[in-house]
């Protein structure tokens, strides 16, 4: 950020307005907002910085809207091709399952699926590219440990989402300070094998909610308080048996309405579906009007800022001729038909937005081991096919994540992941989005 001479000194402390006073030149704050460097070599060190909605908690609708506008206009004819790399890390098939972008770090941590008994866990570092063996916590995890996760801002760690490791004493988050994998005792008497599958954060009530799988018909769920780190249950307030096993795979937070929607998924042909109020933390029921019939029709969802859209990521009916979306604006479910042909079933799991073009990236699950991939036009509507030019297996990916450092969408291995090449979409931009503002509760979930 550069402040010219001249420039209005209104409401701005005395260090500003000697920075702006004559003879110094131009001042020029370092990339962290922590230091001016005057035009005359003399440094001030800010306490209070010029205020940066990036760097807020949580910046308004509007104005992610604007600065996303602002970029995709300048990126218009920005293109993308799709990157095989040689890993170099030693994995297990089916390793990870999600992953989460650590903004203090640069880093992608992975979420440990059947990698979660091994002695290495890894992440991607955005910096150099390279993928980076790092050790789980000194007290042991399980296979299948964990599906997804969510960034607490307030604590500075990324906290994995309970699957198989749900009925174990303890469960794991990275400290995003020191990027050290740590075991906590939950302390919620948890008996479910396979729990959560996601997570999402309520930035408004700082609060983690773990998305509920095999415990979706328990009386009771859970999530992370992000003042202190502690797991709090709540009562979803439909008993004990009121809503299916296995009734969720994943959520999406709606920064419009506040709301956090639950993705259906063994429930997905059933009338009523749910979403949680993060206003006061209460569980709603609403008839979606779709006329499913499909159980297991999605898997993760995206939020895109732009149309105010919750896409629902197609799974159970990816081979079907129409696929489903929640217009945010009046909180409806809407059909829309791909046009794509002939897909594969379970083709996607999870996605991810691509602030640059304006784009839901799917991931290919089943679709993986095919030469053509899949996004959402987020401006036209539609979606569209593309040609891949590389080798995978089937069920090779699960919900890719944003890197701002580089424009890439990194796909996260699943049976990909013991194979020796994994692979990466790279967006041919002018400019990075800021990684403080990817980093942020509609962009930065898993699952």
């Amino acid at each position: 950020m550069t402040i010219q001479d001249g420039g209005s000194i209104d409401n701005r402390t005395s260090a500003q307005r000697r920075l702006l006073s004559p003879g110094q030149g131009n001042g020029v704050f370092d990339t962290d907002l922590n230091q001016m460097v005057y035009g005359d070599g003399s440094n001030w060190n800010i306490t209070y910085p010029i205020a940066d909605p990036d760097l807020e908690a949580q910046p308004t609708l509007e104005y992610v809207q604007l600065k996303l506008r602002d970029i995709q206009k300048r990126n218009v004819n920005t293109g993308f091709g799709v990157v095989q790399y040689a890993h170099g890390a030693t994995a297990d098939d089916r390793g990870y399952s999600g992953a989460v972008y650590s903004p203090e770090l640069k880093r992608i941590y992975m979420c440990p699926y059947n990698q979660g008994d091994n002695a290495s866990w890894h992440y991607i570092d955005c910096v150099t590219g390279s993928v980076v063996a790092y050790d789980d916590p000194t007290t042991a995890m399980g296979s299948a440990a964990f599906s997804g996760g969510a960034y607490s801002p307030e604590l500075k760690r990324i906290y994995f989402s309970p699957d198989a490791q749900g009925n174990d004493t303890y469960w794991a988050y990275i400290d995003c300070k020191t990027g050290v994998a740590t075991a906590y005792e939950h302390g919620t008497g948890c008996i479910y094998s396979g729990a959560c599958y996601g997570a999402v954060h309520s930035p408004t009530q700082g609060r983690i909610y773990l998305i509920p799988s095999a415990m979706s018909s328990a009386a009771s769920w859970y999530y992370v308080d992000c003042s202190d780190g502690s797991i709090d249950s709540y009562a979803h307030g439909y008993g004990a048996g009121g809503i299916s096993s296995l009734a969720f795979r994943g959520g999406c937070y709606d920064p419009h309405n506040n709301i956090i929607w639950l993705v259906p998924y063994a429930i997905s042909d059933q009338t009523n579906w749910y979403r949680i109020d993060c206003s006061d933390g209460s569980v709603d029921q609403y008839a979606h009007g779709t006329g499913l019939s499909t159980g297991s029709a999605f898997n993760g969802a995206v939020y895109d800022p732009i149309n105010n859209y919750v896409w629902l990521v197609p799974y159970g009916i990816s081979d079907e001729s129409t696929w489903y979306y929640i217009d945010c604006a009046d909180k409806t479910v809407n059909s829309y038909a791909h046009g794509l042909g002939s897909i594969d079933n379970a083709g996607f799991v999870g996605g991810v937005y691509d602030p640059v073009l304006n784009r839901v990236w799917l991931s290919p699950y089943t679709t993986g081991d095919e030469s053509t991939w899949y996004y959402i036009d987020c401006h036209t509507k539609a979606a569209v096919s593309y040609s891949n030019g590389v080798t995978a297996v089937s069920g090779a990916y699960m919900t890719p994540v944003f890197d701002p450092m580089n424009n890439r969408m990194y796909l996260i291995p699943h049976f990909q992941a013991d194979e020796t090449n994994w692979h990466y979409i790279q967006v041919y931009a002018n400019e990075c989005v800021s990684s403080q503002l990817m980093s942020h509760t509609m962009f930065n979930q898993s699952i």
